[in-house]
């Protein structure tokens, strides 16, 4: 064969075309679509992956949190309060437990024959329920605050979309009865008013822990009660106050009250021997079981809250300083001026003039003027120390909101007028709490204890927390309490004495009306409207119980303090020692003496309305031939003189020893009106004070 036509020959091979210099090169071909989608996913993927980590492992649990926060709902549901106990072991306020019920309507497959079931159990329309049951909302209430016995038979029912939860609710047993003292508690069950406010905490207890789970509108849809802490009830409060006692104080207030048509009053009850409250009562009252309906000014309690110009019951505070001083005696005789006294340039004038009076007949027929002058010789720092040592001006700490502490100005800042008129308590501030604690020193033997309401809170568990009764002080001797007790009997048992309604048949009784006029808005005083008082102790050998009453605005005519409250105190006093057993065989506490009366009635010599005016200087202490000269504060002889030289045609009629502290006729008395000259003498300091007078008169 020859070698062109064997199949081994070689075929010639193309030769490559070379480039030519300068000539530019074909494009390379990039990645395809397919592979840009790839990748794309590729990294999606790998942020989901990132983010699903930083969710899942590195933000879970604030993350968790916000979810529980937004659907979540824990709800406190209310301990059972503590109750609120007398000093008997009454019951004042309780607390008790209750249900309310829910449903579901979503869940509900014939709202109406559910309605029907439901109604017959709750006491309810039913189509009021199935209205309910038919809404487009995941939650609703039934009804709220229902018996336990009411609960169970809606559980017998055994829906599925029906709940029930547990709750509590305050009770008032008494209704009115305490309810300044008391207070009351609002829609969500915190106190508001009285002890329930001030005890909230003690009360209260811890809450109990639910949680519920909150649809899109925020409503409460489901409860697991077991959710939470177990709770624990409140404290008791065990108080020093008589249901019995209370309730008597309260009718005869309001019977006092309305008999004067008056605004309103307070009551208070003290045990003079340790402090302790057996009764405090405002009018009107209320009924704290619905406090919802209850104006603000209803609410206060009158006897702790509000501050008042006492009148003549003040006057035993100045006199009890000037019996502790050595500066005055019962038997000491003071002249009263015939009615018309002018000192600091103003006027002050009793109703019914008097001429000498003793210091006694002073506080029996309540003369502003003598207890002016008395109180001149005190002097304002001393009255000032008393009246800050019996506990004005300050908060007696009693266990209530809202206390008032009165009114006292500093004594540095007293004109020689407000000297005066304090001592007959006008142009000082204080409260019936602080007018029953001091007089409860006077019956107590000069031992002054603040007032005490609360005995002591009991815990669930049975441990106390005890409220001792703070120790007395002493701001008066043995002796001049008693000095001042038998002063206070003469003003309920002397003829002439302000306050013969306050007397409890066959029981010595001792006490001091007041009235004052109250301030106007434009200054000065109102002349139309009063705050009438009483403050006494019974039985006045051996006294049990402080009786204070205030009648605020009683109608003209009714507004003294012997009219509008001394018949609320003999109601008082008399039911009270009653209920303790002291009152005597024979003695009628059922049948006190009327309240309804008027000045007519009782004949009593206005003693506490007083008036001021005026703007000169003391008038001369004699004036020119033809009048009667001012012989006080002289010696029996220097008066002879002085008498001698007006060549009056009188002979003097001498009783005592010492100084001249009165006359009879007043100093200025035209002298042909005066047939007699009595002269009084006395060796006390009331005649340096009296001659003191004279000479700065002049």
């Amino acid at each position: 064969m020859s070698p062109r036509t064997s199949s081994s020959v070689r075929r010639p091979v193309a030769k490559k075309p070379v480039a030519k210099a300068g000539a530019k090169k074909p494009a390379r071909r990039g990645p395809s679509r397919a592979h840009v989608v790839f990748f794309a996913l590729a990294l999606v993927l790998l942020a989901v992956v990132v983010r699903a980590f930083v969710l899942q492992v590195r933000r879970n649990e604030p993350l968790k949190k916000m979810a529980e926060e937004q659907y979540l709902k824990e709800i406190e549901i209310p301990a059972r309060r503590g109750a609120v106990y007398d000093r008997a072991g009454n019951a004042l306020a309780v607390s008790n437990q209750v249900e309310s019920v829910f449903a579901q309507p979503q869940k509900v497959d014939d709202p109406k024959a559910a309605a029907a079931a439901l109604a017959k159990k709750l006491a309810m329309k039913p189509q009021e329920i199935e209205k309910k049951l038919a809404s487009d909302r995941l939650f609703v209430w039934l009804k709220r605050r229902v018996d336990p016995a009411m609960g169970d038979d809606v559980r017998k029912l055994g829906f599925g979309f029906v709940g029930i939860v547990p709750e509590t609710r305050r009770y008032y047993p008494n209704r009115a009865l305490f309810s300044h003292v008391l207070g009351a508690v609002d829609v969500d069950g915190h106190g508001v008013e009285g002890l329930e406010r001030v005890f909230e905490t003690e009360l209260a207890g811890t809450p109990m822990a639910a949680v519920g789970l909150r649809d899109a509108r925020g409503h409460t849809v489901i409860f697991d009660v077991g959710a939470g802490s177990e709770g624990m009830q409140g404290s008791d409060v065990h108080l020093t106050v008589d249901r019995e006692i209370q309730s008597l104080t309260e009718a005869a207030l309001a019977e006092g009250v309305q008999a004067v048509k008056a605004r309103s009053g307070s009551a208070i009850v003290l045990d003079p021997k340790t402090g302790d409250v057996l009764a405090l009562a405002s009018y009107p009252e209320f009924n704290p079981n619905s406090i919802d309906k209850t104006p603000m000014e209803v609410r206060r309690n009158r006897a702790v809250t509000d501050a008042f110009e006492p009148g003549s019951t003040f006057k035993t505070i100045l006199m009890a300083a000037a019996l502790e001083e050595g500066l005055v005696r019962p038997t000491d005789q003071v002249f009263c001026e015939n009615g018309t006294f002018r000192i600091g340039g103003e006027t002050i004038h009793d109703t019914h003039p008097h001429g000498v009076l003793s210091a006694k007949k002073i506080i029996a027929s309540s003369s502003n003027i003598g207890v002016a002058k008395i109180a001149v010789q005190l002097g304002r720092e001393r009255f000032a120390e008393y009246i800050r040592a019996f506990g004005f001006g300050q908060k007696t700490g009693l266990e209530l909101p809202g206390e008032s502490p009165g009114i006292v100005r500093p004594a540095k800042k007293w004109p020689l007028i407000q000297l005066a008129t304090i001592a007959f308590g006008q142009g000082i501030s204080v409260s019936a709490l602080q007018l029953a604690s001091a007089y409860g020193a006077v019956a107590n033997g000069g031992v002054l204890h603040k007032p005490r309401l609360v005995r002591m809170l009991k815990a669930p568990d049975g441990s106390a927390r005890l409220f001792p009764r703070p120790p007395g002080e002493r701001v008066l001797s043995p002796e001049t309490a008693k000095i001042l007790n038998a002063m206070l009997q003469a003003v309920v048992s002397d003829e002439g004495g302000t306050g013969p309604k306050a007397q409890i048949p066959g029981v010595l009784t001792a006490g001091k009306t007041g009235t004052a006029q109250k301030a106007a808005s434009a200054g000065g005083y109102a002349p139309d409207k009063y705050v009438s008082n009483f403050v006494g102790f019974a039985p006045a050998d051996a006294p049990a119980l402080v009786v204070a009453v205030m009648i605020d605005e009683p109608e003209k005519g009714k507004h003294l303090g012997g009219v509008a409250a001394a018949p609320v105190f003999q109601k008082v006093a008399s039911g009270a020692l009653s209920v303790l057993g002291l009152l005597p065989a024979g003695s009628i506490a059922a049948a006190p003496l009327p309240i309804e009366t008027t000045l007519a009635d009782v004949a009593l010599p206005e003693e506490e309305e007083s008036t001021i005016s005026g703007d000169g200087e003391l008038p001369p202490a004699s004036d020119p031939s033809g009048v009667v000269p001012d012989f006080r504060g002289l010696t029996l002889k220097e008066a002879l003189d002085a008498l001698k030289k007006s060549k009056l045609p009188l002979e003097p009629e001498v009783q005592g020893s010492g100084k001249i502290v009165s006359q009879e006729p007043a100093p200025g008395t035209k002298s042909a009106r005066a047939h007699k000259l009595k002269w009084i003498l006395a060796s006390s300091r009331l005649a340096h004070a009296v001659k003191g007078e004279r000479r700065a008169a002049r």
